[in-house]
């Protein structure tokens, strides 16, 4: 299980393209769990979208996908 912390362009094609290789993906957007639902039917491939914390403890792996300014603030 692959957790995706980002669901802008870059976390979005990510988890676009370990899906399609046959990988369960979550991804996470740390602000409103509605905006990450929106683009998880539009990302497909039973990519599911999670919180941060319910993703992060079943993860085998953990992917990083913000931009600089926000990974820094947090």
């Amino acid at each position: 299980r692959i957790a995706v912390i980002g669901s802008g362009s870059m976390g979005s094609a990510i988890a676009r393209s370990w899906s399609e290789l046959g990988h369960s993906v979550v991804n996470v957007h740390g602000h409103l769990i509605q905006t990450c639902d929106f683009l998880v039917r539009k990302i497909g491939h039973d990519v599911a979208a999670a919180s941060l914390n319910n993703s992060i403890e079943e993860a085998d792996v953990i992917v990083l996908a913000v931009p600089w300014i926000a990974a820094k603030q947090s």
